[in-house]
């Protein structure tokens, strides 16, 4: 489903959403979504759709849903803001839209430790999570794809009649600071010497077009 939703052409059906794992529970097997960093590239909608996609097979299957302990939310809540400090984040969700996300959702979204050594603090060596390193594909889901695009989910949702997934519309409410168009971040990346085109929101500024008109 996942290499559908990307034309086939990205890394991120076989190297981002790694594995799918069933995993035992006192309700009956659920299952666990193995994120990786590469899933970065299909895009926030793909990401969340992804997720939802796992939902409609738990039910085809009769498979369990997802039931995490208080201690597992509250390590999405650490983790996300953590990961954010690592790496870019178009969308940082609050601790109460990650609460909804991971509560709600009845399949598992985790994955392996992508940013080297750095792991989290507070909420470590938690039996159901496979390490205390920064899970960046889980955090990519849950931020830029469920809570970013709930909106977008929300429509695929309500076309297919599906229940249990109203909570969509509590999230991706709230403005971040990428929402400031005229945001000078990206100058930090520049490389001294090298000529800067355009200031961000500067009038008269350069604007790169591909292909022959806007519409193409």
């Amino acid at each position: 489903g996942l290499a559908i939703l990307t034309e086939g052409i990205l890394v991120a059906p076989l190297e981002g959403l790694a594995e799918v794992h069933l995993r035992e529970s006192a309700d009956g097997p659920y299952i666990e979504l193995y994120y990786a960093g590469p899933i970065r590239a299909a895009g926030g909608t793909a990401q969340a759709l992804s997720v939802l996609l796992a939902d409609i097979v738990r039910r085809d299957l009769g498979l369990a849903a997802y039931r995490p302990e208080r201690e597992e939310v509250e390590r999405y809540q650490e983790e996300i803001p953590l990961y954010k400090y690592y790496q870019h984040l178009q969308y940082v969700p609050t601790a109460e839209e990650i609460a909804q996300v991971v509560q709600h959702v009845p399949v598992a979204i985790s994955g392996e430790s992508t940013e080297g050594d750095a792991e989290v603090s507070a909420f470590r060596n938690l039996a159901r999570v496979p390490t205390n390193g920064i899970r960046g594909g889980a955090c990519l889901v849950i931020a830029e794809g469920l809570c970013q695009k709930a909106a977008k989910i929300r429509k695929t949702v309500d076309k297919l009649g599906l229940d249990g997934w109203e909570f969509l519309a509590d999230l991706g409410h709230h403005k971040t600071d990428d929402e400031d168009q005229s945001t000078p971040k990206y100058l930090q990346d520049s490389v001294g010497g090298r000529p800067v085109l355009a200031h961000p929101g500067r009038p008269g500024g350069f604007r790169l077009v591909y292909g022959r008109a806007r519409t193409t």
